[in-house]
């Protein structure tokens, strides 16, 4: 794994982490049953997928890089995952 991807899966822990902490305080704090449950069930989905993330960083990975080709005149695109740069979001997946 590239020291940039180890980098892209830093900011993603962090930002689940941060999430995580807060849909633990909110409900704690709030009153009405349902969103209570609803807090609790998006904090239990982020824990999941942060312990997603922690195996990425923990499992070997192996795999054979391609080399890149290029065409005059054509350039690349980037992959931006979905949920990100949408309205609403702020480039941590929602954080």
């Amino acid at each position: 794994m590239t020291d940039r991807e180890l980098h892209a899966l830093s900011d993603q822990m962090i930002g689940h982490l941060s999430q995580i902490e807060k849909y633990s305080l909110y409900s704690q704090v709030v009153q009405d049953p349902e969103v209570k449950q609803l807090l609790q069930n998006h904090q239990n989905l982020l824990q999941g997928h942060l312990q997603t993330l922690r195996s990425f960083i923990q499992q070997p990975v192996s795999y054979t890089a391609q080399p890149a080709t290029f065409q005059a005149g054509v350039f690349p695109t980037t992959y931006v995952p979905q949920g990100f740069n949408q309205p609403g979001m702020a480039g941590r997946g929602g954080v």
